[in-house]
């Protein structure tokens, strides 16, 4: 009789950047649907800044569900790591493109912790 083989799990170091590529993948195509969506819009810059919090949730959320699905252990930890590390990058991106503006630490802590809170949620839905 042939013995089940055990699916081979990817070590992190492989399966958290294709998590976050994917992440970043799916926020990069519905922030074109966001814009779209905005030329259309009348409020634009209220539907833009509701937008973009949508896409922060669904992306951070879609990493921790896949990473909670990928390791199965700890699950809401692996989410919320995804959701820092997600986060982490956005916010080394602002600052680049902004020349090392002083950013607004308020905002930024409310979108960490959307990240953070969705990656985690996603994490324990898986």
């Amino acid at each position: 009789m042939r013995e089940r083989t055990k699916k081979q799990e990817l070590p992190a170091v492989i399966q958290i950047p294709k998590i976050l590529a994917g992440m970043y993948l799916v926020t990069g195509l519905m922030l074109l649907v966001l814009a779209l969506l905005v030329s259309v819009v009348a409020e634009e810059e209220l539907t833009a800044k509701i937008g973009v919090l949508v896409i922060y949730v669904l992306s951070c959320g879609m990493g921790g569900f896949l990473s909670g699905r990928a390791y199965r252990q700890k699950k809401f930890l692996w989410g919320l790591l995804m959701g820092g590390i997600y986060f982490a990058l956005l916010f080394l991106i602002s600052f680049v493109v902004n020349m090392g503006e002083q950013p607004n630490w308020v905002h930024m802590l409310t979108v960490m912790s959307i990240c953070m809170g969705a990656g985690m949620a996603g994490g324990m839905i898986s």
